[in-house]
């Protein structure tokens, strides 16, 4: 009998596992103990410019202590993925730079810095993008 299988993959591994070559993956389909097809395909990973990328950073945040908005984060809303090269700068409306990271999944308190404009600068292997962010106390 033939028919239709339908399924979704999903590997995860840790970024230093990653490298930019390809990877041989084998699909195998049973029934019951038997292997009823397999196949074979070849899988490029690679970093891709981000130039079409449409996701939105967030420019407001309120560090209250109401513990809702409280930290300034962009990893719910924009994903940035074993970029080695990624880096995060926050700059006063002077220019001094006051934060930096070179983690995705960084979350900024405001550093008992006074309400009022902040400008970033994100820098990654994708793409690059700058912006402001509002901090509302």
């Amino acid at each position: 009998a033939q028919g239709k299988a339908e399924g979704t993959l999903r590997w995860q591994t840790e970024c230093s596992n990653l490298r930019e070559e390809p990877y041989v993956v084998t699909f195998k389909t049973f029934y019951g103990d038997c292997i009823s097809d397999t196949i074979t395909k070849i899988v490029y990973v690679k970093v891709i410019s981000g130039s079409e990328t449409k996701e939105d950073i967030p420019n407001v945040f309120t560090p209250n202590g109401d513990g809702k908005n409280d930290q300034y984060s962009i990893a719910q809303k924009f994903a940035v993925f074993c970029d080695t090269e990624f880096s995060f700068f926050i700059f006063d409306r002077w220019g001094k730079k006051i934060y930096e990271s070179t983690d995705p999944a960084f979350a900024w308190d405001g550093d008992d810095k006074a309400a009022g404009t902040y400008f970033y600068v994100l820098k990654s292997k994708a793409l690059e993008r700058t912006g402001s962010i509002n901090l509302i106390r």
